[in-house]
């Protein structure tokens, strides 16, 4: 079964709080536990110092009254810490004690224990070698009396009550951090949900574009990495909605613009095979099937050329003066001019105008600007060439008569195959690349093309190129 990102992001997150919660509880229940020990021998520290002064005390002033606040104060001290309190002299004798040490401990006790308790201060968590029945936190103090140390006085608490007293802190601890770890868990949960659920949609979404369908669309939430993300693929999908388009419309176009000549070609060869075309026309036809011969071979050439600036168009630039490329560019069409009684204004505004391009590029952006500046134009119309220049750049602007282009076509014009004229009734042997040409041939020279248009009056198409 594969692993989600939500599994991974959830279970590190509960596995990491859950391991720096429980370090965290075993040093805090370590911290309690000596503390508690810490603060229960401070505790009986107290008392033994007391004892000894309520002996000493004693000692001082027998009496029965005396004697009576003596035991009171040992049976006080017994029951305020929860253990046994008892006095030992040097012989391992027990002297006496509160009232419930005789259940606890034997008369006297070994001479070598007896020795370790009257020598100094003395803490043990034991059982005094086995004299006790369970383990206690046991504390001594030297009785000290006119400057001897007939006693010593000992207070012992049973484990029991401290182990109990931890045992509280340690189901505190406990029960906290597995509110905490639930409490975490819940949080992770909706967080992790927060950053896989974009990751999620951006994988669904990945899937159907590898269907082919661009249709859905990534939510972008917040402004962080994974929006910026959803946004990018977004783009990346739009693109590719978009280039698929673009395929799509580039197979039509070509097929289209095969097929209709292939069938003219095909059906006039037909025609003269089977003699259905009468001998005295088969010259007639013959030439529309050259015509379409070479709209086939043009339109092979310029699908060449839209393959070589798609695959990254090398240039081969050099000096060379605009105002010649565009003055034999304009002879090529001498006879179209002549032929639809069409004027030609050239103007250049300097004698010679210097440009740093490739040159076969340029002449065929000429070519195709002036070959549609004559197919739509009208009879006794007027074709306007106008080259200027400042001190960094070659400005040409290619101006016709005629119907001019519509505000919604000339948004469309640069994409390959799009035609203005659909009808075909002027455009006869154009494939709708030129323009597309056009502006991908001055793009890779780093210029700008742009075209203006008033239907019915005129067409305009400038461009610009860095002199250098």
């Amino acid at each position: 079964m594969r692993k989600t990102i939500f599994g991974r992001i959830f279970f590190s997150n509960i596995l990491i709080i859950s391991f720096c919660l429980m370090a965290l509880g075993t040093l805090l229940f370590t911290f309690f536990h000596d503390y508690t020990i810490g603060e229960k021998r401070t505790t009986l520290q107290e008392a033994t110092d007391y004892i000894s002064e309520l002996t000493v005390y004693y000692q001082d002033n027998p009496s029965p009254g005396t004697r009576y606040m003596f035991e009171m104060g040992l049976n006080e001290m017994a029951r305020r810490v929860g253990g046994i309190v008892f006095l030992v002299d040097d012989s391992g004798e027990i002297l006496t004690g509160s009232a419930n040490y005789r259940e606890h401990l034997p008369p006297t006790l070994p001479d070598s224990l007896a020795k370790r308790l009257i020598t100094g201060d003395y803490v043990e968590l034991g059982n005094l070698g086995g004299i006790l029945s369970d383990t206690y936190l046991i504390v001594s103090e030297p009785i000290s009396y006119h400057g001897a140390v007939p006693a010593v006085s000992c207070v012992a608490v049973p484990m029991p009550s401290i182990t109990r007293y931890r045992n509280d802190i340690f189901s505190t601890v406990l029960l906290s951090i597995l509110v905490t770890i639930l409490l975490t868990g819940i949080v992770s949960y909706f967080i992790s949900l927060r950053i896989s659920r974009p990751l999620k949609n951006i994988s669904v979404a990945a899937k159907k574009i590898a269907k082919g369908d661009f249709s859905m669309e990534v939510p972008v939430h917040g402004d962080n990495e994974i929006a910026a993300l959803s946004e990018t693929f977004n783009q990346m999908t739009y693109s590719l909605k978009k280039l698929e388009d673009m395929r799509n419309g580039f197979i039509s176009g070509v097929s289209h613009e095969l097929r209709t000549p292939m069938t003219t070609i095909s059906g006039f060869i037909e025609g003269i095979l089977d003699e259905t075309i009468p001998p005295e026309r088969q010259t007639e036809y013959l030439r529309i099937v050259l015509a379409e011969t070479k709209r086939l071979a043009r339109l092979v050439n310029e699908l060449l050329m839209v393959a070589r600036m798609e695959g990254g168009l090398q240039l081969k630039c050099g000096d060379f003066d605009m105002n010649e490329v565009v003055r034999i560019a304009i002879l090529r069409f001498e006879s179209v001019f002549t032929e639809k009684n069409i004027r030609a204004d050239i103007s250049f505004d300097d004698e010679t105008c210097p440009v740093y391009a490739d040159r076969d590029a340029i002449d065929r952006v000429l070519i195709n600007l002036f070959d549609n500046a004559l197919k739509f134009n009208r009879e006794d119309g007027y074709v306007r060439v106008n080259v200027a220049q400042t001190d960094t750049a070659v400005t040409v602007t290619v101006e016709n008569s005629g119907e001019g282009i519509s505000e919604e076509d000339l948004k469309m014009i640069w994409d390959k195959f799009y035609k203005t004229d659909r009808s075909r009734s002027r455009d006869k042997t154009g494939v709708g690349l030129g323009l597309y040409l056009v502006k991908n041939i001055i793009a890779a020279h780093g210029g700008k093309i742009h075209a203006e248009s008033v239907p019915g009056e005129y067409t305009r198409f400038i461009f610009t190129l860095r002199k250098k």
